[in-house]
């Protein structure tokens, strides 16, 4: 198998929340399908790595099964000494090449692949979706996370200067040192123009990056933003559409002002154009998008009686002022009121029971 640059510079397994069966099932439920039991389903990950996302959940789902593949066998043979560390029958990571996975995986009810899609060439990312759309059960979902436009048209001018700045380096460590020192002398200039600070913050971001998250993502030799809507007529093509942001708060806009709302409230009835839209007014730079057969047929009227059944949990916050209703602060400071006593009594049974759920 040939080395990849994983092997070269090892990029650590992380778990992501966002792509968690529990979580993509409750999207797909809101949305009118009937996904599988997270407690009871079968897990692809494509682009695993060392499984830091998978062996958490096959830690909490014993009842699942859990396969992670990867072009890269350093991360594949870390991650499968974990899991034999833990006793871990419900989990295991392959070698594999996207353009050529193996006959024996079957169905699944889920499928992942996260910071993949714009960081192979167009063979395999159209092989990534094709897999996608072959595999997935009747009522499974995928998620595929990928650098978008129009905001990642600043990653590509980075990116050109990046390029420029190391041609002819191949050694890692040098490259990440040079990387390094160029973006610390754009910010140090800090050119008096508007567009030079707009490089500069980026700068100042993408220097905080550790450097496995530079290497593979900011230096990568491959990395190709889309729109949303090019993205969602490629899954079209391997018979698939577009669900649902695996954040939902990702699909909304808030404090906008009020003309603004309503000239954005007359758009067309279509989900997809909806969220394009979107993307142009917050100037988005990445998506977390699920999707689904496009045989399956969704209901975006979001009805309470789809909540049924469900269990609750949020990591908040309670913060009281006397004769005011309580102040909910979730992660990162963002806060609420809800405005009606017994939504905001129920919410404050979730916030008191963290980390376990109600249902």
């Amino acid at each position: 198998m040939t080395a990849t640059s994983y092997d070269a510079v090892s990029y650590p397994g992380y778990a992501y929340e966002q792509t968690h069966p529990d979580r993509i099932a409750t999207q797909a439920t809101l949305f009118g399908m009937s996904p599988a039991s997270p407690a009871a389903c079968r897990v692809l990950e494509i682009g695993a790595g060392d499984g830091g996302n998978l062996i958490p959940m096959a830690l909490g789902l014993p009842g699942s099964e859990f396969v992670g593949i990867d072009l890269a066998a350093e991360p594949v043979g870390r991650g499968t000494a974990v899991i034999d560390e833990l006793a871990l029958s419900n989990v295991t990571l392959r070698v594999a090449d996207v353009l050529e996975l193996p006959a024996d995986l079957g169905q699944f009810h889920y499928v992942i692949a996260h910071g993949v899609y714009s960081w192979i060439p167009p063979r395999p990312r159209d092989a990534l979706v094709a897999a996608c759309g072959r595999l997935l059960a009747p009522h499974g979902v995928a998620y595929i996370s990928y650098n978008a436009y129009p905001g990642s048209y600043l990653r590509d001018m980075a990116s050109d200067i990046l390029s420029f700045h190391l041609k002819g380096v191949g050694d890692p460590g040098e490259r990440l040192a040079r990387a390094r020192h160029l973006m610390a002398l754009v910010v140090a200039a800090n050119a008096r123009t508007p567009y030079a600070g707009v490089l500069r913050e980026h700068f100042e971001r993408v220097l905080q990056h550790p450097d496995p998250l530079l290497y593979h993502d900011d230096l990568a030799e491959v990395n190709t933003p889309v729109y949303l809507h090019e993205f969602v007529a490629h899954a079209a093509r391997h018979g698939l559409q577009f669900l649902a942001e695996a954040r939902l708060h990702d699909s909304q806009l808030h404090e906008l002002p009020a003309d603004v709302a309503s000239e954005l409230g007359r758009l067309p009835d279509d989900a997809v154009v909806r969220e394009q839209y979107i993307d142009f007014v917050v100037n988005r730079m990445f998506r977390q998008t699920l999707l689904c057969r496009d045989d399956v047929a969704l209901d975006r009227t979001l009805d309470a009686r789809r909540l049924a059944g469900l269990s609750f949990a949020a990591a908040m916050r309670i913060e009281r002022t006397v004769g005011e209703e309580p102040t909910f602060v979730g992660r990162g400071g963002v806060s609420f009121q809800p405005g009606r006593r017994r939504l905001s009594a129920a919410i404050e049974v979730i916030a008191a029971a963290w980390p376990n759920a109600v249902t």
